[in-house]
C-alpha cells in the first residue's frame, strides 16, 4: 500500500468541507424557497392553488419544512462516500473519479431534490378548470387559484 501525500490529504479535506459548506447553504435555500413557495400569499390568494399537484408536495413536505433534514441527509451521504472513496489505495484508478464525483454530489443533490419536487403550483386538470366554470360564482369545487 502506497502512502499518500499530506498535502492530497489536505486538499481533499479542504474540498470535503466547500462541498459540505456548499450542500449545506444550498439545503437551506432550497428549503427557504419551498417554505415560502408553500406558504406565501397576497392578500389572501395564495401562491399554489389549493388542487394543483404542488400542493399535495407542500402538504407532505410540511410546508417545505422536512426539505431540510432530508436535503442534510443527501450532503452527509454525499460527503461520507467522498470519505470512503478517497480512503482507497492511491493505486485504485477509480478512486480520483470517486472522490471528484462524490464531492460534487454533496451540493448538486439538494438542487436534484428541489427539481424533482417543484411540482406545477398553477395547474387544475381541465376536468377541475371545467367544473369550476359551470359552478355558480364563489361556489368553486376546487381550488385554482394561483398567483
Amino acid at each position: 500500500m502506497t502512502e499518500r501525500p499530506v498535502a492530497h490529504g489536505r486538499l481533499f479535506t479542504v474540498g470535503l468541507v466547500i462541498a459540505v459548506v456548499a450542500g449545506v447553504a444550498i439545503s437551506l435555500a432550497m428549503t427557504l424557497f419551498q417554505v415560502i413557495h408553500c406558504t406565501d400569499g397576497d392578500g389572501g390568494a395564495p401562491y399554489v392553488a389549493g388542487d394543483s399537484p404542488q400542493a399535495d408536495v407542500c402538504g407532505a413536505s410540511g410546508d417545505g419544512l422536512l426539505l431540510l433534514p432530508l436535503a442534510l441527509i443527501l450532503v452527509a451521504g454525499a460527503a461520507l462516500l467522498a470519505r470512503r472513496a478517497f480512503a482507497k489505495p492511491a493505486g485504485d484508478g477509480g478512486r480520483t473519479v470517486a472522490v471528484v464525483a462524490a464531492l460534487l454530489l454533496a451540493p448538486a443533490l439538494p438542487l436534484l431534490a428541489l427539481l424533482l419536487i417543484n411540482a406545477p403550483a398553477d395547474v387544475c386538470s381541465d376536468e377541475q378548470l371545467a367544473a369550476n366554470d359551470a359552478a355558480a360564482p364563489g361556489e368553486a369545487p376546487y381550488s385554482c387559484d394561483h398567483y
